[in-house]
């Protein structure tokens, strides 16, 4: 018979995030990673549009694109990075050659690891607290965007309204209201598509959170909506997201979705997650 009483350690998991891979060496490095644990830890990696922050960062240095991505994400001990293939250029991270060599792969990550370990056990537990990256879209030095993308990004998102939670029931909003309560920020909550609507109409709101399982509730279509809608074009729409639903990139982009958060979701990524949208 299992003792209920019994407090098992979970065993840690960290999130990494892959720069510049192409859709089959990302498969790749997924299945491998998630069958690679040494009972020490899990390794899972983030889908491009989650707001969650990572522990580690992979990137293709192959391409130029992703080593800037990765310069500007400003890796460290805490956060370290791996280089996949033959930078052009020095730089200050570790890096395997092509085609990779699962085990040497696996090694490099257990440094990582222990790296990253090493530096979180020095810092002072004050200095453990997540700083939010305020930046939305990545920089980078030499300019690879296509003119047409900084016209959009000229449109500032409006960062003085209050947060809208669209779930079934009241209990995440006064978790949220919670932590919020500091910085006085108003968090509501409604149960429908239509009243999310008319508060939207009615109130200032800068962040507005929808849980994908909520009951009656169509996400996509209701982003789309709030997006059309009158100040909406300034709000964030972020996706909760969890089994069974399955977070759809093309859909969410073409909606407006700022990004999903995966659930359960931690005091921790609420907070840092909202500090990038609020003032």
């Amino acid at each position: 018979m299992q003792n209920h009483n019994t407090k098992l350690s979970p065993v840690p998991q960290l999130a990494i995030r892959l720069i510049g891979f192409s859709s089959q060496e990302e498969s790749m490095l997924e299945a491998t990673l998630a069958v690679h644990t040494g009972g020490k830890y899990i390794f899972c990696c983030l889908e491009p549009d989650s707001l969650q922050d990572p522990d580690l960062y992979f990137a293709n240095a192959d391409d130029l694109k992703a080593l800037a991505i990765l310069s500007s994400l400003g890796p460290s001990d805490i956060r370290p990075a791996l280089l996949i293939g033959a930078p052009a250029i020095a730089l200050p991270y570790p890096h395997l050659a092509r085609p990779i060599r699962w085990r040497r792969l696996l090694d490099a990550l257990d440094v990582l690891v222990e790296k990253r370990a090493s530096a979180l056990a020095r810092l002072h537990p004050a200095a453990l607290l997540a700083v939010s990256e305020r930046r939305q879209r990545y920089r980078v030095d030499i300019d690879l965007t296509d003119p047409i993308d900084y016209i959009r990004m000229r449109k500032s998102r409006r960062r003085d309204g209050g947060v809208l939670i669209i779930d079934r029931n009241a209990l995440f909003r006064d978790f949220t209201a919670e932590l919020m309560t500091s910085h006085q920020v108003p968090v509501a909550w409604v149960a429908t598509e239509q009243a999310a609507l008319d508060y939207c109409n009615q109130h200032h709101v800068a962040v507005v959170l929808i849980n994908a399982a909520t009951p009656g509730v169509e996400p996509y279509r209701l982003c789309r909506t709030i997006k059309n809608g009158r100040d909406g074009d300034g709000a964030a729409v972020i996706l909760l997201s969890g089994k069974p639903f399955l977070y759809d990139s093309q859909q969410a982009q073409a909606a407006g979705c700022s990004g999903f958060l995966d659930k359960p979701v931690s005091a921790q990524l609420v907070l840092a997650t909202l500090q990038k949208y609020l003032r």
